[in-house]
């Protein structure tokens, strides 16, 4: 049984497409703040041709503002340039803790450019609309992409 197992483990990362992992750093503004957030951001393709699966992780260096985000973005390869965009889900947070009520959930979308000026590296310009239950804060950022 255990070497069933071994197999179907194998199969599955076999077949997983490691050749379009994405991590960068990311560097921007988000409106009615003081300061510049910065981050990470991971994305890898999904079975689906052209749809790939985002997470970011940033915050904004002089307050306790953090974000997490996940979306689905569409991003087509056109030469060196690749459009995009995306939509997803996050929360923002002071303390990462259990306490629901502590959490701001938003839906966001947006779009931006990937240039590729090497084979294997990238660098990003994005906008982004996060709409909260009571306001709307948009996000513009950069960022660094190492491609893999």
């Amino acid at each position: 049984m255990k070497k069933i197992y071994i197999l179907i483990i194998l199969f599955f990362i076999s077949i997983l497409p490691l050749r379009s992992i994405e991590v960068g750093l990311i560097l921007g503004n988000i409106n009615e703040s003081t300061g510049l957030c910065y981050g990470v951001s991971v994305g890898s393709a999904m079975l689906i041709p052209l749809v790939k699966f985002e997470f970011e992780y940033y915050r904004l260096p002089d307050s306790e503002y953090k974000a997490i985000t996940t979306g689905l973005k569409i991003k087509p390869r056109l030469g060196d340039f690749s459009p995009y965009a995306v939509m997803g889900i996050g929360t923002d947070f002071i303390k990462f803790n259990l306490v629901l009520s502590d959490y701001k959930r938003f839906a966001f979308y947006g779009g931006g450019l990937y240039y590729y000026f090497l084979k294997m590296v990238s660098v990003r310009i994005d906008l982004r609309i996060m709409n909260y239950s009571d306001i709307s804060k948009t996000r513009i950022t950069g960022g660094l992409y190492i491609n893999i």
